[in-house]
């Protein structure tokens, strides 16, 4: 049977939260949050144990590099009165977060050229976030629609075995607003062979259905979309490695597989499916 359950608003837990944004149990504070940025691209967290576990950031760095690039992490950062930051090589993230499910803050991120382009600089963003389990009170109470506000987000980690059709890891249903941010890693075998990752969604007729697959370590993998039933492939998406993208609108309601598979390297990637609309 498949639980259709892809991007759902969160635990419950969270809640609307006092009128004033400083009242409340401090698990409120707790959960995934989307956003987008100055540059009008993507954002997102979580927050687990008040604590920031991971995120992810679009972005571009101009006059260095203009396009998508992707940074993806995990984190050790506390939320200390509703305020945290993360710190890396490249990017650091500065945030706060209040019990009505909303956050804002800063982000720097520094592009550092490899001979011979030699181009170094830095971009300064601010960026703003709603946590998933508030948005439709946030809709409710301000009169918009899920098209209205930042996507909903889900951050999902790869679970093994998931290499066969049998095997396949539900992700569940795709609707309109929802991104899913997928961790995963083809991994070397110790019995010779390939690895690769399978991944299962529903989409409703008429939707696009949009994928991105960055790798962080350079690797060169495949991506493709397949008809659940019949096996068909639908879609080979395509790129400039370490990087690859598509895009596939869906006559009526289906259930696809989605395959990542080595070319020539084993590695991490990352893995966004969202649905854009027509």
């Amino acid at each position: 049977m498949l639980a259709l359950w892809g991007c759902k608003d969160g635990d419950g837990r969270g809640g609307r939260g006092k009128a004033k944004g400083d009242e409340g149990p401090i698990e409120s504070l707790e959960g995934s949050y989307s956003g987008s940025t100055s540059q009008g691209k993507s954002l997102g967290f979580k927050i687990t144990g008040m604590r920031v576990v991971s995120y992810v950031l679009w972005y571009e760095v101009p006059p260095c590099f203009y396009g998508d690039a992707i940074t993806v992490g995990s984190a050790d950062a506390p939320v200390v009165d509703g305020r945290f930051e993360i710190s890396s090589f490249d990017v650091k993230i500065r945030g706060t977060v209040t019990r009505d499910g909303s956050a804002s803050g800063l982000a720097e991120v520094t592009y550092r050229g490899i001979f011979p382009n030699t181009c170094t600089s830095t971009a300064f963003l601010t960026w703003k976030a709603v946590k998933t389990s508030s948005m439709k009170s946030l809709q409710a109470r301000d009169g918009v629609s899920a098209q209205g506000r930042e996507p909903s987000l889900r951050l999902i980690s790869e679970k093994e075995p998931n290499d066969l059709w049998a095997q396949a890891q539900v992700l569940g249903s795709i609707r309109a607003g929802c991104v899913l941010h997928v961790d995963g890693a083809l991994l070397p075998r110790d019995e010779g062979g390939r690895d690769a990752d399978r991944y299962r969604v529903a989409v409703n007729g008429g939707e696009t259905l949009e994928l991105r697959l960055a790798s962080p370590e350079a690797a060169h993998f495949d991506l493709e979309i397949l008809d659940t039933g019949t096996g068909r492939m639908l879609a080979a998406c395509a790129g400039v490695q370490p990087e690859e993208a598509c895009k596939l609108t869906i006559g009526k309601f289906s259930v696809l597989d989605i395959l990542v598979m080595p070319m020539e390297d084993v590695g991490f990637y990352h893995l966004e499916i969202s649905y854009t609309g027509d």
